[in-house]
């Protein structure tokens, strides 16, 4: 049975409040652990459960890979804990146990682990308890519902030693819807062109709004996990830019500890979306159209592909109201580039496109997938207390770019096929 809690605001105890059944949804991230980035995706999820005034326990588990429904019919007891752990099965992932240890009106603890693997903690001083969610309706909006686009960045890193970040140039991006309910709908590729889907809620607070990414990859053999939240600014901005932090998101494929040394991450950055009325230009500015970068190719392509610019001009989108909606197609071309040409298909609806290109080394159409994110943050740099650390504060926004990923399979002597991604990449100059 729980025990009773005790709220503190500035260390002062303001009361002792007894234990209750946790009627109403909460969501939250599995637990950091204090060994990162000495973990795997094995160790981080995200639960969002359910408990009726019946006492009926719904919702799901999502740890290592893989999204678990907890069975119908199972209830919680008069204080809110399980009887016992709760087993969950999925169709080719391994079960899943859950139990509910600790529980009130506010937050819910417990564990969760693969069977025969160490639990998992969540609440308490283990980890992050999960949270009473604020219910929000047609009526009462959730305060920055609407649509967001996002790029994405990998890079490598070894916290334990300085400036040792390694940003490698290769981009993603992310298609992120929220509901007037705070529901959070993220869809996009990887920078290695790997789908991926995350659904969770949005919380607001005194900053603004932030979440909990988790979306499971290559059927369960990875997932990427991390924050997102509104940009801080010390002034008001006419746009809402995204962030994800300074440790960004991580990025787990298999099961195997990665090296402190060699650590993937995702850095994350983007904007709220306006789809654009007819004439309006895509980028708001700039008329270099894109850059294809594309990783070295033995044999085929052995420096690369040329990385110069594309340059052509950004059409405005057609009318929105029109029926059918007309697709949006743009074609830019530089006889002094490779590729010459690429023609993009643009869905104003929610900032992504499609782009075909032939490809220089292997003389075939490509398909790259991407986002437009239509604003980006300028930072000016301030030196706190006069010292030699410095950091930037986010002072306005500039019209942003678009960000693109393609995969190019490349057929070996033997049959085989070794895969390359490459990027589409356009920000406006100086970023």
């Amino acid at each position: 049975m729980g025990a009773a809690v005790a709220l503190y605001f500035s260390g002062i105890g303001l009361a002792q409040l007894p234990p209750s059944p946790p009627v109403g949804s909460y969501e939250g991230r599995l637990p950091f652990y204090a060994k990162f980035p000495d973990d795997s995706h094995l160790t981080n999820g995200y639960l969002s459960l359910k408990a009726s005034a019946k006492g009926a326990l719904s919702g799901t588990v999502a740890l290592s890979g893989f999204v678990y429904r907890i069975p119908r019919g199972t209830l919680i007891g008069s204080g809110g804990t399980t009887p016992g752990v709760i087993e969950m099965t999925h169709r080719t992932g391994p079960p899943v146990e859950l139990e509910i240890t600790e529980a009130n009106e506010f937050e819910i603890s417990g564990r969760v682990n693969r069977v025969g693997e160490a639990p998992i903690e969540f609440g308490g001083m283990a980890g992050h308890a999960l949270q009473v969610l604020e219910i929000y309706s047609t009526k009462n909006p959730f305060p920055f519902a609407g649509l967001y686009t996002l790029g994405l960045e990998s890079y490598q890193s070894d916290y334990n030693a300085p400036d040792s970040m390694d940003l490698s140039g290769d981009h993603g991006y992310g298609l992120l819807k929220i509901a007037t309910s705070g529901r959070t709908m993220l869809r996009g590729r990887l920078p290695d062109g790997t789908t991926y889907t995350s659904s969770t809620s949005s919380r607001a607070d005194f900053y603004g709004f932030d979440g909990w990414v988790y979306a499971p990859i290559l059927r369960g053999a990875g997932s990427v996990v991390g924050p997102i939240f509104k940009e801080f600014a010390m002034m008001p901005l006419p746009v809402t830019l995204l962030g994800s932090g300074f440790e960004g998101w991580r990025w787990y494929v298999n099961d195997a500890v990665q090296p402190p040394a060699n650590r993937t991450s995702i850095d994350v950055y983007g904007s709220e979306y306006t789809p654009p009325a007819m004439g309006d230009p895509i980028l708001l500015g700039g008329q270099h159209a894109t850059n294809v970068k594309q990783g070295v190719i033995p044999g085929i392509s052995p420096l690369g592909i040329d990385a110069r610019d594309l340059a052509g001009p950004l059409p405005g989108a057609p009318d929105p109201l029109l029926r059918p909606a007309p697709k949006y197609l743009a074609t830019v071309t530089n006889p002094n580039s490779l590729p010459t040409e690429v023609t993009f298909q643009f869905n104003p609806k929610n900032g992504s496109y499609r782009a075909n290109f032939i490809h220089p080394a292997t003389g075939r159409v490509k398909t790259a997938w991407g986002a437009v994110v239509q604003w980006d943050g300028v930072y000016e740099s301030h030196y706190p207390n006069g010292g030699g650390g410095s950091y930037g504060m986010l002072i306005g926004v500039e019209p942003g770019g678009h960000i693109g990923v393609f995969v190019n399979k490349v057929r070996q002597p033997d049959k085989s096929s070794i895969t390359y991604p490459g990027w589409l990449f356009h920000d406006i100059p100086g970023n």
